[in-house]
């Protein structure tokens, strides 16, 4: 099931983004709880609002009923948490309680389960599902720049760098193009509960682009630059073509290592636009049964190539929180 696989890639997998256990196992209470200018969220505020949402996915999944949580919607929206939530560590422990209410649910639910719709929504069950993968990459991608601001490296991952591989039935393999490309659609338009990536980005100035919160953190260009060229990456192996005029990976990582003669900030951002139609469009003319395809010179975290298009939707959310954040610390500012 490529959900689970998903799930198991964001949690303990170091692929694409810096894993939510790592993430999790990060923080002093004391740099935890600490509140941060009004707007934006805490660590311990971003890590309730997910398990809170988890723990509404949880119930879904499993048939339980809302009533006591639906009051407290509208205060579990941007990173937000109701106050009545857990500080630091217990924070950390009732998301991971959550996660694996999610994992749980899901293991009881078979393929045509997940395609019923959820009472009194406009969506099936899978959405809540693979919504968990998703959002918290969002969320994760937060909790790892407000850790890049203390100065200090992330500790290490596990040693494994990439989620077995799923088992997808020959039946559901028709229709797992047609997931994918919906699930790209939901999470880079804003519909499955992420801020839309081009009205975030619309009317960004260079100036705000090139911004450096702390010496340790990314500029909002940095960033964009990295997720096109992780998108033209994947773009160019569905389309089998070569990556090796391509600026090397750990070019396109990091704040001052970004390669010589980088675009200015519009042409960076109109690039990310222009590569991410690209890419859907690469998927849509793709044959399904290219998608099961296995190449053996590929790293396990991109093969079957399936793994390729939904690594790099994990990776855009995950910056995308990244970049949300930073807008919000740039309101603050008065940027």
């Amino acid at each position: 099931m490529v959900i689970r696989e998903m799930l198991d890639e964001i949690w303990k997998y170091n692929s694409w983004v810096e894993p939510m256990s790592t993430l999790l196992n990060s923080w002093t209470p004391e740099q935890a709880d600490r509140p941060l200018p009004k707007g934006i969220p805490s660590v311990t505020q971003i890590v309730n609002h997910t398990a809170f949402w988890g723990e509404v996915a949880a119930r879904r999944l499993a048939g339980r009923s809302l009533d006591d949580l639906m009051t407290q919607f509208d205060d579990a929206h941007d990173g937000l948490a109701p106050s009545s939530m857990p500080r630091w560590p217990q924070a950390a422990e009732n998301y991971r309680k959550q996660r694996s209410a999610v994992v749980a649910a899901l293991e009881q639910l078979s393929d045509d389960e997940l395609t019923r719709p959820v009472p009194g929504e406009d969506f099936t069950l899978i959405w809540p599902a693979v919504g968990r993968a998703i959002h918290d990459t969002y969320h994760g991608g937060q909790l790892a720049l407000l850790y890049e601001m203390t100065g200090h490296e992330l500790p290490s991952a596990s040693a494994e760098t990439a989620a077995p591989a799923a088992s997808i039935k020959s039946g559901a393999k028709a229709l797992f193009k047609e997931f994918l490309l919906e699930l790209m659609h939901n999470s880079w338009a804003g519909t499955m509960w992420l801020h839309p990536a081009e009205k975030v980005l619309a009317d960004v100035s260079p100036a705000l682009a090139n911004w450096r919160v702390s010496e340790s953190v990314h500029t909002m260009t940095e960033i964009v630059y990295h997720m096109a060229f992780w998108e033209e990456y994947v773009t160019r192996h569905l389309r089998g073509e070569s990556t090796g005029d391509m600026p090397r990976a750990e070019q396109a990582n990091g704040p001052g290592r970004e390669p010589s003669g980088m675009p200015d900030w519009s042409e960076v951002r109109e690039g990310l636009f222009t590569q991410h139609r690209a890419l859907r469009k690469t998927l849509t003319a793709l044959k399904e049964g290219d998608l099961f395809t296995v190449r053996d010179q590929m790293p396990a975290a991109y093969t079957p190539m399936y793994r390729l298009v939904s690594g790099v939707i994990i990776h855009d959310s995950y910056h995308l929180g990244q970049l949300v954040l930073l807008q919000q610390m740039l309101r603050h500012k008065g940027r």
